[in-house]
């Protein structure tokens, strides 16, 4: 009894020390200076920093790939379709930049630069996107 209450103990302890690590790596994301967006293969959101949902609005980001907001090619305007956007092809296992896009959300243009990237399971699979992106500053 004694030695399975041990192992109980030190189990007990990395969970203890992994929440531990798990929030100082949320509070490390927060505080970065750009957005960052996780979605899963579904298109839901896993994750988003508060750059994110400062640059998105909280609606737009609890949703993964966005309904409510649109998206535009900066030098042509042409409205984005989400098959267009970064994430969407670092979903299809991609690697996405785009220089120079418009966010219109709420009526409010910003002007962003986005770079998405898959992230891939042990065995090769993508289960989610990361999304990273700025706002640029000047005229939108």
């Amino acid at each position: 009894m004694s030695k399975t209450l041990k192992e109980l103990q030190k189990f007990t302890e990395k969970l203890t020390l992994r929440d531990a690590e798990l929030h100082l790596m949320k509070q490390l994301l927060d505080k970065l200076p750009i957005a960052v967006h996780v979605i899963s293969i579904e298109g839901k959101t896993f994750y988003t920093n508060a750059k994110a949902l400062d640059t998105l609005g909280s609606e737009i980001a609890s949703h993964g790939i966005s309904k409510n907001a649109l998206f535009s090619d900066k030098k042509s305007g042409k409205v984005l379709a989400n098959k267009m956007l970064p994430i969407t092809h670092a979903i299809k296992g991609e690697h996405s930049n785009k220089a120079d896009m418009v966010i219109d959300c709420d009526g409010e243009q910003k002007r962003v630069c986005c770079r998405a990237v898959p992230i891939h399971d042990h065995n090769g699979s993508v289960t989610h996107a990361l999304s990273t992106f700025y706002i640029v500053q000047g005229e939108s």
